[in-house]
């Protein structure tokens, strides 16, 4: 089951921030035989299933900014990314 938010029923501005719909999403460590499988199957459903959250988003939202960033993992908000992530939210606060 795939869950689809009503975005058409917000009317505030909403920043939303992926992470690489190019990229399989892994929660942390994995084998080696796991790591293929997870491949594998974002290839084949996993991205498709992203992609197609981000762009209900983006056609959905009325006052909505979509960010994706390229080479990033689900944990936009730590680590190499964290301080993008920080300036795009003060960013879109400061002009909301």
């Amino acid at each position: 089951m795939v869950f689809h938010p009503e975005y058409t029923k917000i009317s505030a501005p909403a920043l939303a921030i992926y992470a690489d719909v190019d990229l399989p999403q892994a929660p942390g460590k994995l084998d080696e035989e796991t790591k293929k499988k997870l491949d594998a199957w974002w290839k084949e459903k996993g991205g498709v299933i992203f992609r197609a959250g981000v762009e209900q988003f983006r056609k959905e939202m009325k006052n909505g900014q979509v960010v994706e960033l390229k080479g990033a993992t689900h944990y936009v908000f730590v680590g190499q990314f964290k301080d993008q992530v920080i300036k795009l939210m003060r960013d879109f606060l400061l002009t909301k």
